[in-house]
């Protein structure tokens, strides 16, 4: 399913995912001798190239955000001033210390397996969402609104995943690798006369089903929300 935590509690995961991870860098650095400073989060993660389902403009920008996102600039490095500060012998020995630093950060705030908490968290989401009556009767409830609209599909997530489809067949028939990210393919195929086709079918059908998956995605959010709270 696409984007199935709310943009606010995925962003509020993640940022702390990632704030934890720079903290125990920072600790362990510290234990080899050197300093470093924790990266700000929004120059390691982008919380703003994602669509937002529930804003019109977004849709009218972006579509289902399957052809094209927002831009994310990242901020420079801030360790660099202390780094070239260190002899090369210290340049060497810091490199060594902040690659280990950094395999055991990523071990801290993962268990075992290798998963995350949101990605742990998404198999129980799925499962919810699919028991509950409650957004089957939403899913029901936006496929006969789509209809209206011209988009026959039996829900959301099939919607999305048709263009999905069509962003992987012009890529390859571009001659690119399909699987490239978004904002890649957009930046390589942004002239291409059928990628352009494309991403104005994405943003027409994603504004005219906007409507129509306001209940939806309403729905979704309460029955996620309530897995969440129940921890």
């Amino acid at each position: 399913m696409t984007n199935l935590l709310p943009k606010d509690q995925a962003d509020r995961i993640r940022t702390n995912e990632v704030a934890e991870q720079e903290s125990a860098v920072q600790t362990c650095m510290a234990q080899q001798g050197f300093t470093y400073y924790p990266t700000a989060v929004g120059a390691l993660i982008d919380l703003h190239s994602t669509v937002d389902p529930q804003s019109l403009s977004d849709a009218q920008r972006y579509g289902f955000g399957v052809v094209s996102l927002p831009s994310f600039q990242k901020q420079g490095p801030q360790n660099n001033d202390y780094y070239h500060s260190l002899s090369a012998a210290d340049q060497a020995r810091y490199d060594r210390a902040d690659s280990t630093c950094a395999d055991s950060a990523t071990s801290k705030i993962h268990d075992q397996s290798g998963e995350t908490l949101a990605s742990k968290l998404y198999p129980k989401l799925e499962k919810a969402l699919s028991q509950s009556d409650e957004y089957r009767s939403a899913e029901k409830r936006w496929s006969a609104c789509a209809s209206t609209v011209g988009y026959d599909f039996p829900d959301r997530e099939t919607l999305i995943a048709s263009f999905s489809k069509r962003r992987a067949a012009v890529v390859q028939q571009a001659g690119k690798i399909s699987g490239a990210s978004v904002t890649a393919d957009s930046a390589a195929l942004g002239s291409d006369a059928d990628f352009i086709s494309l991403q104005q079918d994405e943003i027409k059908a994603a504004v005219a089903t906007f409507p129509c998956s306001q209940d939806l995605l309403k729905v979704r959010t309460q029955v996620i929300t309530k897995i969440l709270d129940q921890g």
